[in-house]
Order: structure tokens, then C-alpha cells, then sequence
């Protein structure tokens, strides 16, 4: 773990990355690391790449949802395939942003990145997750992780990111059938 923060502190050093493409770097890494008996389907590279690759998938009740098409990574454990995914939602939703606003601390929020944990053949997911971000890309709150499961179809923002998770898994597996 220690040498995971000295190395994204190189990395911040080095490539003077954002803040946030900072933490989603750590994030993976770390869920992966402790994820109990949870291997990678393809080897991973040594340096993780900070997410970039922002992908429109929909929209929710309180904003724009944004998919980071790179960190989707396949995993198995038990048998059972599992698909993480970092999201995006940029907050437009005018009330929900002057209630949020009105929180100290949270007088500038603009997004939230929240990176997804999908158990496939069972369609339940967890938060590994969340923090809420201002327009300086600066964090303003951790909400931490969620690890009780719960069904896809609880929420229909949760169904279109997991069946965009399934699409571009498809996706990445006939590409790889096929040797691309």
C-alpha cells in the first residue's frame, strides 16, 4: 500500500496530473489488491493508466453519466465474472445542486466518480467508491465504499451503466477472440 502512494505521488510529481485522475489511479489499483480472491482475467499492466477515455452512456434524475471506457476490467472469483467500472455524473439538475449547495463544504459541486463493482450472471453491484468533486476537480467528499449488494434493476441510472458494461465486455472479448 505504501509503495502504491509513493508511486502516485511520482506520478503526480512527474506528469502533474489532476487530483481526481489521481484517486481513480489509486482506486483500481487498491480494489484490485484487496479484493478477496478476485483475479484479473487479462494480466494488468504495471502502471495504471489515470482515467481519460470519458464516454456519454445517458442520463439520471440528477445529471449527465459519463463512463470511463478504460477502466473497465474484467475479473472472476468463485467461478462468476465480475466487471468494475468507474463513472462519471456531472450534476445538472438544478435543484439537486441547491439543496447539495447548501452543505458546507459542498458549496462548489459540480461531479461525482464512482467506481462500480458488477457481479454479472447474479446483475448486483456495489460501490468500491464514490467521492463528490467541485469545478476545480478538487474532492469535497468522500462517501467511502457501499458493500451491500443490490439488484441492477433498483435504479434505472444502475441498469444503462451495467448494460454498457456488458456491451463494451462483449465488445473487448470478441475483439480479443479475434485477435486484435
Amino acid at each position: 500500500m505504501i509503495l502504491l502512494l509513493r508511486r502516485l505521488m511520482w506520478q503526480q510529481q512527474e506528469n502533474k496530473m489532476k487530483p481526481w485522475k489521481n484517486l481513480v489511479s489509486l482506486l483500481c489499483g487498491v480494489a484490485v489488491f484487496f479484493s478477496p480472491a478476485t483475479e484479473p482475467i487479462q494480466s494488468a499492466s504495471a502502471e495504471q493508466k489515470p482515467a481519460i477515455n470519458w464516454v456519454r452512456v445517458g442520463g439520471s434524475v440528477t445529471g449527465e453519466l459519463y463512463a470511463d471506457r478504460d477502466s473497465l476490467k474484467p475479473y472472476t472469483k468463485d467461478g462468476g465474472l465480475y466487471l468494475s467500472l468507474m463513472m462519471q455524473e456531472k450534476f445538472t439538475s438544478p435543484e439537486f445542486l441547491n439543496i447539495m449547495r447548501q452543505t458546507p463544504g459542498l458549496e462548489d459541486l459540480s461531479y461525482s466518480l464512482t467506481l462500480y463493482m458488477f457481479q454479472v450472471k447474479e446483475q448486483r453491484y456495489f460501490i468500491a467508491s464514490q467521492f463528490y468533486l467541485d469545478s476545480n476537480e478538487l474532492v469535497c467528499l468522500d462517501l467511502g465504499a457501499e458493500k451491500l449488494l443490490r439488484p441492477v434493476s433498483s435504479d434505472p441510472a444502475i441498469r444503462m451503466v451495467f448494460e454498457y458494461a456488458l456491451k463494451e465486455a462483449r465488445r473487448d472479448s470478441i475483439k480479443t477472440q479475434q485477435g486484435e
